[in-house]
Formats: structure tokens, C-alpha cells, sequence
């Protein structure tokens, strides 16, 4: 395209702010009448790596891992499992002597360790 061509198209070009794009309305995924949320038991078919039997509800295939719900009578721990870890509360370790003492050592390892360098400088 030369020069000319371009001068001359120039001047049809229509300045004007260009509209703004409109957004689609939001989607109200909520009825009228709201209702609580339904947590439901049911899953497609799976079948048990414990038993070997196809279960369509989750309630079914985690029995199916317990050792009254398997022929081998194992616990088959499966990921994403609901149960926690049991974790002793600090507050309730040993005798009243014994959490005496273990604080009585943690300060000993605190002081220790700032008297080797590490961690917060203590204030002179």
C-alpha cells in the first residue's frame, strides 16, 4: 500500500469511542424458595479394592474397609479419610512435676541456643 492509498483511507476512519462490551447477566443460581444445601450418600459405581463388589454409595464402600466389612478382617486406611490423628493436648502431658520439668528444659534449649547464636539476639 503506498502512501497515497493510506491518506486517503485516513480520512474515512470514523473517530469515536467504541461501546463498552456488555457483560451477559449473572446467572441466579438460587430459586425462590432457598433451601438448604443436600450433602447426598449416593456415588456412581466403584468397586472396592477390600472386597472386590461394586458400591454406589459411600457409606457402603467405607464399610467395606473396615475389618467387620472385608473377608481379610483388615483396616484398609483409605486417603482423604475423615478421622484425625490423635494429638494429646499440651496442657493435660504427665504430672504437674513433669510439665514442670519440660518447661523448665525448654528454657534451658532457648538459652542455649541464643548463647550459640541462633534466633532473636537478646537485649544487652
Amino acid at each position: 500500500m503506498t502512501d497515497e492509498a493510506y491518506k486517503r483511507g485516513y480520512g474515512r476512519i470514523v473517530w469515536r469511542p467504541m461501546p463498552a462490551p456488555e457483560k451477559p447477566a449473572p446467572v441466579n443460581r438460587r430459586g425462590n424458595f432457598p433451601t438448604p444445601m443436600v450433602v447426598r450418600d449416593g456415588i456412581d459405581p466403584v468397586q472396592s479394592m477390600a472386597d472386590g463388589r461394586w458400591h454406589d454409595s459411600k457409606s457402603s464402600l467405607y464399610r467395606s474397609y473396615r475389618p467387620e466389612g472385608n473377608p481379610q478382617g483388615e483396616e484398609y486406611h483409605v486417603v482423604g479419610n475423615d478421622q484425625r490423628p490423635e494429638v494429646p493436648k499440651t496442657g493435660n502431658i504427665g504430672t504437674k512435676e513433669e510439665r514442670r520439668k519440660a518447661r523448665i528444659e525448654s528454657i534451658h534449649r532457648a538459652e542455649a541456643k541464643l548463647a550459640r547464636g541462633e534466633g532473636v539476639k537478646a537485649p544487652e
